[in-house]
């Protein structure tokens, strides 16, 4: 089985499109018959803006972020 692992950073923490494109990226891959598999192993969040995915996150027990 070949595997290609892509990995989509940049500078800035959060909201500068990283999870835009990883997922446009992941979409037309699928769309052209690849498997694809995504994996964010961190996530910027922001408790005064994203109050809701604050109370989410304490319904879940578990820590989400807005985008994902």
């Amino acid at each position: 089985m070949n595997c290609t692992t892509v990995l989509v950073n940049g500078l800035l923490t959060y909201d500068s499109g990283k999870t835009y494109v990883a997922i446009a990226l992941a979409k037309a891959l699928v769309e052209r018959g690849f498997k694809v598999s995504a994996f964010k192993p961190l996530a910027g969040h922001s408790a005064w803006y994203q109050f809701n995915t604050v109370l989410c996150s304490l319904k879940y027990g578990v820590l989400v972020g807005e985008d994902v």
